[in-house]
């Protein structure tokens, strides 16, 4: 039985999302650097979500090679994800018992990713912590 099951945990999802792409594409960078920094790069995969479903979902329950930890970053996913596809991905992204990360890097407004059928699934995840980066106003920017 692994140290995941025993401990009752699940994947870990960070969700960067808003429209301002710039800021989630820095703050997925920061994750993967830190990631990379604690645990070294041979479990780091990152995708597009063009990329087979298959091969995405079965990097994040395989478990890391000479590490506790994966990290499984995916761009796109939750805009592009097709229909039938929501249950399986629901399940890969919340039911998934490994000690995974995924990060999961959008240029969605904070509103449209939780409307999407995938954003919606994604709100059973156990373990998600969400970096949301909307565009900044013209005040924002005089600060």
């Amino acid at each position: 039985m692994s140290k995941s099951n025993v401990k009752g945990m699940f994947s870990m999802l960070i969700c960067v999302y808003g429209e301002d792409g710039y800021r989630v594409s820095q703050k997925v960078t920061q994750l993967r650097a830190s990631f990379k920094e604690k645990f070294g790069d041979v479990n780091l995969s990152l995708f597009d979500a063009k990329a087979h479903a298959g091969e995405m979902i079965s990097a994040i329950r395989s478990g890391g090679l000479l590490s506790p930890k994966r990290m499984v970053v995916i761009g796109g996913l939750v805009e592009n994800v097709k229909a039938g596809e929501i249950k399986t991905w629901e399940t890969a992204l919340c039911e998934t018992d490994t000690d995974s990360i995924v990060v999961l890097g959008e240029t969605l407004s904070a509103k449209e990713f939780e409307k999407t059928p995938l954003g919606k699934a994604l709100k059973k995840a156990k373990d998600r912590h969400d970096y949301v980066f909307e565009k900044l106003s013209p005040h924002d920017l005089e600060r």
